[in-house]
């Protein structure tokens, strides 16, 4: 696992880290990722307002759904617009090198973030068993 180039952790986070994984397999975003650049360099071309990015307006809201488990209450879930997590996913990938720097040394995650180039997600899921012994320390 490396950090690669900021580019390949856009593309990454857009192609593996859009959809939630409880959507079915038809739920893409390859084509997001394959024309992020000419997607974002048309958002970088709108003109200033009051000497900002036009994005900085810019306000969205998810698309929610329910996924159902079994003897549990449904999971909400939430689909962001896809320019608002193209410009996010670039902001993250710019910055990852000094966020992870930043969780590494905090004191409320066991799990800084970690990109996985080959698996299903584009960041490693946590490990639900820290997270709960994380909790149980934090409550005492």
């Amino acid at each position: 696992m490396s950090a690669k180039n900021k580019s390949e952790r856009v593309k990454r986070l857009v192609s593996h880290g859009y959809f939630a994984p409880e959507l079915p397999p038809c739920f893409v975003s390859e084509n997001l990722a394959r024309y992020r650049k000419s997607i974002i360099s048309g958002i970088d071309k709108l003109p200033l307002i009051q000497k900002k990015p036009n994005y900085y307006y810019f306000k969205s809201e998810p698309t929610w759904f329910y996924f159902p488990r079994f003897g549990k209450q449904d999971r909400r879930h939430g689909v962001p617009n896809p320019v608002a997590h193209l410009l996010l996913a670039r902001a993250w990938a710019e910055n990852y090198i000094d966020l992870r720097r930043k969780a590494r040394k905090s004191k409320f995650t066991l799990s800084p973030p970690v990109f996985d180039w080959a698996g299903s997600r584009a960041l490693m899921r946590p490990s639900i068993e820290l997270r709960d012994d994380f909790r149980i320390n934090l409550s005492s």
